[in-house]
């Protein structure tokens, strides 16, 4: 069974895969996950993470467009001199991958704060800082 082959099986079964750092979580209808699945990942663990995350340096990330991080189902620790550390996750689905108290920014966020001011950015990060929040709707 191949990386490609093991996420079809998820997906069909209804089930998501996803790469959290190195380790693999995987979320399936109760009883769903078979013995010979359940070995196939461990198996295929390496070649799975390196399909979710499209093995990518940090650079490449960094080029990446929205929508392609969007449709990956990552979460993205970013350190910045000027922020601090700060998390970057597809949607609201993987805000848990980052598991931090370190502020964290949904694609659709950040597509929101594009071209915005300088200290209007400050001002909605150190919101954010301190107190956890969400950007709210426009």
């Amino acid at each position: 069974m191949t990386a490609q082959e093991i996420l079809e099986e998820i997906k069909m079964l209804g089930g998501r895969l996803e790469a959290r750092g190195d380790r693999l979580r995987v979320d399936v209808p109760a009883g769903a996950l078979t013995p010979e699945l359940k070995a196939a990942l461990a198996e295929h663990k390496t070649e799975v993470l390196a399909v979710l995350t499209g093995d990518l340096n940090r650079d490449e990330w960094r080029n990446m467009p929205l929508s392609e991080l969007e449709r990956r189902h990552v979460a993205i620790k970013i350190r910045s001199d000027d922020y601090g550390t700060l998390w970057l996750v597809s949607t609201d689905t993987e805000r848990e991958l980052a598991d931090s108290g370190d502020p964290t920014y949904t694609v659709e966020e950040a597509r929101r704060m594009i071209g915005l001011p300088e200290p209007l950015v400050r001002q909605i990060h150190g919101f954010k800082k301190t107190f956890g929040g969400t950007l709210g709707q426009q």
